[in-house]
């Protein structure tokens, strides 16, 4: 744990139990000491808006009863358009179908662990004063389903979140797990570099401009192409035979091996979609 003061104020640059980092976008630089036994410290805060939170498929959702009703509704939502442009409209409209199962059925999800775990263990308590009484009986039975569902939807969201393949269906959800979710949401935030120049830049809209004009100068204007050169060219060449083979039209059965050889928890895209959600739903979605 790192403190800095000012005053009579203090700000904690240490993440917290649970993973999350009060001040992300801080930077503290120790100087040298000098004369002094203390190191003066200089702090950069960039105030920066917080990120949207980005959608990612959860595996737990499926077995959900609502979940392929929800999913067959959006699908069979009518588009006008050509077929990419229905293809990402229509995934729209799952992911806000789907965001709203969440937010009614999985959010929290630890905490409702805990208040399902604790309402079965009051019935236990109250079976071992009355232990032949139906009502509880049938009570015991329905709180314990619920607990496993909850639980299984838990360990099911922190195993995909973390990444961690040593998490066991008992395990609790301690800080390291917590910690493993946090460290990866802040991978693929770039929050200051130096340009060609040298020059530092802090941001998002620097860091992405720097990135824009050393692209730039990376890969020049466009400008025609000789073609003089390509009959001078040596080496194998593609037999002309062969051009009809690798020109003809792409049939179901090669989209789904395609498909289905992406690991389930591999987003082929960047819209948040797991390779999971399209080979469950495959009989859906395929056409």
């Amino acid at each position: 744990m790192l403190l800095l003061g000012f005053g009579q104020d203090w700000i904690e640059c240490s993440p917290t139990p649970y993973g999350e980092i009060h001040f992300p976008t801080t930077q503290v630089h120790v100087l040298p000491a000098g004369v002094s036994d203390h190191p003066p410290l200089f702090v950069t805060v960039t105030d920066v808006h917080p990120p949207r939170k980005r959608f990612s498929y959860l595996n737990c959702w499926e077995a959900h009863e609502e979940y392929g009703i929800r999913v067959r509704e959006a699908w069979d939502t009518p588009v006008r358009g050509n077929a990419m442009y229905s293809l990402f409209s229509k995934l729209k409209q799952v992911r806000q179908k789907l965001t709203v199962l969440h937010k009614h059925s999985y959010s929290r999800i630890s905490e409702k662990v805990r208040e399902a775990q604790q309402h079965l263990h009051d019935c236990h308590s109250c079976l071992q004063g009355n232990p032949l009484d139906p009502d509880l009986i049938v009570k015991e039975r329905d709180l314990l389903h619920a607990y496993l569902v909850l639980k299984k939807a838990e360990h099911s969201s922190l195993l995909q979140r973390a990444k961690v393949q040593s998490i066991k269906f008992n395990d609790a959800p301690t800080s390291y797990y917590f910690s493993r979710i946090a460290s990866r949401k802040h991978q693929g935030i770039i929050g200051k570099l130096k340009d060609r120049q040298g020059m530092d830049r802090d941001g998002v809209s620097a860091v992405n401009q720097a990135f824009v004009e050393y692209y730039q100068w990376l890969l020049g204007k466009h400008s025609p192409v000789d073609t003089s050169l390509i009959d001078i060219l040596e080496g194998p060449r593609f037999p002309a035979s062969g051009c009809e083979e690798i020109c003809k039209d792409i049939d179901d059965k090669e989209i789904k091996i395609a498909l289905f050889s992406i690991a389930p928890n591999k987003s082929p895209g960047q819209d948040g979609f797991s390779a999971q959600f399209f080979k469950t739903n495959w009989d859906i979605i395929k056409k």
